[in-house]
């Protein structure tokens, strides 16, 4: 089922296998009010990169390239982006997350996203209060407690999701009754039948692009754009219009 509206006519722009960044068109829509961050990396300078509302993340083995829209963050081994604790990430109700992402390579079992978390006290393990991980053939949202025992939900993801060196576009939409939702390039791809409480911890950072521990998953090696995360669930028509603006 493809969302409808905004995203007549963008076919061909998630299926860029060039280097070329899209152009942002005058005509293109705003996005979703009220993200509790924004990431549009289009700095192309720097070794850090700032948020919609002027925070600023240190980049850590991670340089820049051409994006979806504009320049884009190139993740190296090892490398990520880390975000300073904000209380308004901290999201146990409704939360949706969004990014688009590249790939140079194509890693199993794991590759992380983006996710939120700190230390567990118990150890070194991360504490993931939420988690957008890359699993071939799936995709997961997860998050994690204390105890090191987690609560996930995964979804099959379509054939073409881990193609090298062509833009994708995920959101995994959790709502108020912890269902979740992911789309692939505008599509419906899995509705969870079990529902996914957040049961990490309240503390930590964001870090985008790799796991906040050693032995987790890897670093997403390829490109990361356009990284919106909202402490709601997204319509059908806002996802449609995340889709288009890039």
């Amino acid at each position: 089922m493809l969302v409808w509206g905004a995203l007549i006519g963008c076919r061909a722009a998630f299926d860029r296998t060039d280097d070329a960044p899209i152009a942002k068109l005058d005509s293109m829509p705003s996005p979703p009010a009220g993200a509790a961050i924004a990431f549009h990396f289009d700095e192309d300078t720097g070794t850090t990169t700032t948020s919609e509302d002027g925070t600023t993340a240190p980049m850590v083995g991670a340089d820049w390239t051409a994006g979806i829209r504009g320049s884009a963050v190139h993740v190296q081994p090892t490398g990520y982006i880390d975000l300073p604790t904000l209380p308004r990430l901290v999201i146990r109700g409704a939360l949706t997350i969004s990014i688009w992402y590249r790939l140079d390579a194509m890693f199993e079992p794991c590759m992380c996203l983006v996710i939120h978390g700190g230390p567990n006290s118990g150890g070194a393990a991360a504490n993931a209060t939420y988690a957008l991980n890359l699993l071939p053939p799936a995709v997961q949202l997860y998050s994690e407690v204390q105890a090191q025992t987690g609560n996930s939900t995964m979804a099959g993801a379509p054939a073409d999701a881990f193609e090298i060196g062509t833009w994708h576009h995920v959101v995994a939409v959790r709502d108020a009754g912890n269902n979740v939702v992911f789309y692939f390039d505008g599509a419906t791809s899995f509705a969870s039948t079990t529902p996914m409480p957040i049961t990490g911890g309240d503390a930590g950072h964001l870090r985008i692009g790799n796991d906040l521990e050693p032995s987790g998953c890897i670093p997403v090696p390829g490109r990361l754009d356009e990284l919106y995360i909202y402490p709601r669930a997204l319509t059908i028509d806002e996802i449609g219009t995340l889709f288009a603006v890039r």
